[in-house]
């Protein structure tokens, strides 16, 4: 069967809206499951749908809208999702999302690397889906066009994206449909598949009124595609009529709910608050898929702690099966509390609810069935395992990390893992004031006195010995701090953390030729390290400043190269990418670095601080490198306008006043740019 549909050049699918025509006159019409009490449909949905949990919420809120006849029904956005795993459909366009119902049914079916583009003009609708593909953690797969389809449908084609997706599905305003079935077409590749919803219109298609103009398009459209000899055409019956509540509705709302409240009492990553938006994911997941690569020893369930969290984050980027990998792995280093909850809430989201009841019930098993003195030391694996995780996460967390440490520390005081991770906490707390004249002094440091303790309890702890020598730094007692880093790195020489903290704090003393050999001896070990090829190249950067030949031809070849194998190892990582552009000016190839700014220009979803950063790194290119100032002032000026999130605000405004500075008559307007920034008038610039 898919070899016959590869053979087909283009199919359309018509998802019609009546069931058979009874005699003479009127259609006789079968509901939508969510649209009627029909035993028929009751009996196909009970041996047939295997709705997706995060689906099934998404259907009963849908439901509380007036106008939830629009939903495509369970039973046809199943058939469609069936359809495009036949055709290993990867691309989608979905013209009328509503509520997002089918967009998430096809974000589900789609690969991990697929992607479905959701064209919706009301954004209460896309308001309402929004947190339910995070829930399902595809929203990655997810690109919400807030604007009118056509005009969606157009960008794609511009962008070049003709013949490029495997299924279109058309369900929005019916006056525009033969506009959207042609630009569809243009988009849609050879074998691929167009459905198109409502083409009945409840009957009234046939002999449409004079003044129905939905019903003459839709049979216009009709008649044009039995005679378009550019597609294979098949039609399906399904109808929206009544709007009566089906038992199905009730019966899943209430087993949903059910489960719900079951897994949110396990104590696991997914109750513990961490959300998505308070992390940079992307450097978690490489931070921590690099130590587990490189490090084999790992004191305790360290290693479990590690894969859980890891499999957290890659969940939160909306990787499940990458998820699902990790905490197999971890279930075989041992089986704990945490895992299996991560599991049975991972479980969950994929919809497998069999594996979800499976893990849970091996939970209510442990904790009825092992002796109290094991039972005592399964809760502190987890108070330790959570604690760190909040460590981990995001400074957001460190307080509630604190305070979970401090609290173990009352029964266990002089317990070494929670004297660590207590001092840790501080650490982390007192780094967050970066004013030097507001930071604490080194005697009067929690974290130093902490720190101290934590080392005489934990003495092979080279991370102990890292952050005292960091502290010692700060507090301007450089030949301590030395003293701290040569016991890190002879304690652990081939922990890619401590290496790391160990090098940077070299090229902060200006060992650069120094801090190289410490990162090319790990690279041995760790060549597939991105954040060691980007520091790699910074130390050549920096030894060329060092050297007083800031271009010397064979220093910045060694850093591109380093750059290019960062970005290749970690694409998502974006600043080492406008350093590399950089760089390849400098080795006079503007051509290339032009290149290289403006596809990182053009990448979806670029943060904020990512943005703001390109617009310095870019303006610095115009200033430097090109010779074009009012083009560089231009992009300080968009960079400020993002306003403060980065340290790349004062570096846009720095550069903006040395402008200033060099042009006394402000050609380009800097200071009443300035002033319109403090009144709050500048939301960004023009060309």
């Amino acid at each position: 069967m898919e070899r016959n549909i590869r053979m087909l050049s283009k199919m359309i699918f018509t998802v019609l809206l009546f069931l058979a025509l009874s005699g003479a006159g009127r259609p006789s019409l079968i509901s939508k499951s969510h649209m009627g009490d029909n035993p028929l449909l009751q009996y196909v949905l009970n041996n047939s749908l295997r709705e997706h949990p995060v689906l099934t919420k998404l259907r009963l809120k849908t439901m509380e809208d007036p106008r939830s006849g629009m939903m495509v029904a369970a039973e046809q956005a199943q058939l469609m999702a069936n359809l495009l795993k036949l055709i290993k459909g990867n691309k989608t366009i979905e013209i009328g999302m509503y509520t997002g119902y089918n967009t998430l049914n096809m974000a589900l079916a789609v690969p991990e690397d697929g992607q479905v583009v959701a064209c919706e003009i009301n954004e209460d609708y896309i308001n309402i889906g929004k947190p339910y593909f995070q829930e399902a953690g595809v929203e990655n797969k997810v690109d919400i066009r807030h604007q009118t389809a056509l005009k969606t449908l157009d960008e794609l084609l511009e962008a070049g994206e003709a013949e490029t997706y495997d299924f279109v599905f058309i369900d929005a305003d019916k006056k525009n449909n033969e506009n959207y079935y042609e630009k569809s077409l243009q988009l849609i590749r050879k074998g691929g598949i167009i459905a198109i919803d409502n083409v009945l219109w409840g009957g009234s298609v046939i002999n449409p009124d004079k003044d129905d103009v939905t019903s003459q398009s839709i049979d216009e459209l009709n008649k044009k595609l039995h005679k378009d000899q550019r597609v294979d055409l098949s039609m399906l019956t399904v109808d929206t009529v009544s709007s009566a509540r089906s038992p199905l509705v009730t019966e899943a709302l209430q087993t949903v709910k059910m489960i719900d409240e079951e897994l949110k009492k396990l104590d696991c990553h997914f109750t513990w608050d961490l959300q998505k938006e308070e992390a940079d994911l992307n450097f978690l997941e490489i931070k921590y898929s690099e130590s587990l690569s490189v490090e084999t020893q790992h004191e305790g369930n360290f290693r479990q702690r590690l894969l859980n969290f890891l499999a957290y984050i890659k969940h939160l980027q909306g990787f499940n099966d990458k998820a699902l990998k990790c905490l197999e792995r971890a279930k075989k280093d041992s089986q704990g509390i945490v895992t299996y909850g991560n599991l049975a809430w991972l479980h969950h989201h994929m919809g497998n609810e069999a594996k979800t009841k499976l893990y849970m019930e091996k939970l209510s098993e442990i904790s009825g069935a092992v002796p109290s003195a094991v039972k005592a030391e399964l809760i502190r694996e987890v108070q330790s395992e959570k604690a760190w995780s909040l460590l981990w996460f995001s400074k957001k967390h460190y307080s509630r990390a604190k305070e979970s440490f401090q609290e173990a520390l009352q029964k266990e005081p002089e317990d070494r893992e929670w004297n660590t991770g207590y001092a840790f906490s501080l650490f982390h707390m007192e780094g967050l004031e970066i004013r030097e004249d507001k930071r604490v002094p080194f005697e009067e440091s929690s974290a130093v006195a902490q720190l101290k303790k934590a080392q005489k309890l934990n003495p092979d702890n080279a991370m102990i010995h890292v952050y005292l020598g960091l502290k010692c730094y700060k507090n301007k007692r450089n030949a301590e701090a030395w003293e701290h880093m040569r016991k890190a790195l002879r304690m652990a020489p081939y922990n890619l953390n401590v290496v790391l903290h160990v090098a940077k704090f070299m090229k902060k003393e200006e060992c650069y030729e120094m801090a190289l050999e410490v990162l090319q001896k790990i690279l041995e070990k760790a060549p597939d390290s991105s954040r060691l090829h980007h520091e790699i190249a910074n130390n050549y950067r920096w030894k060329a400043k060092q050297l007083q030949d800031i271009h010397n031809p064979q220093l910045l070849r060694l850093c591109v190269h380093h750059l290019e194998e960062g970005a290749r190892l970690n694409p998502d990582f974006l600043y080492p990418q406008m350093e590399l552009a950089l760089r390849y000016a400098e080795l006079k190839n503007c051509g290339k670095a032009e290149q290289k700014f403006q596809e990182l220009f053009v990448r979806p979803n670029l943060k904020p601080a990512d943005l703001q950063a390109w617009h310095r790194l870019y303006g610095d290119f115009n200033m430097y490198r090109l010779g074009s100032e009012a083009t560089a002032v231009k992009h300080y000026k968009e960079g400020m306008a993002l306003q403060n999130i980065s340290t790349e605000w004062r570096n846009c405004k720095n550069r903006l006043y040395k402008v200033l500075h060099n042009n006394r008559k402000d050609v380009y307007q800097i200071r009443e740019f300035m002033n319109s920034l403090r009144r709050g008038n500048i939301v960004g610039t023009e060309e």
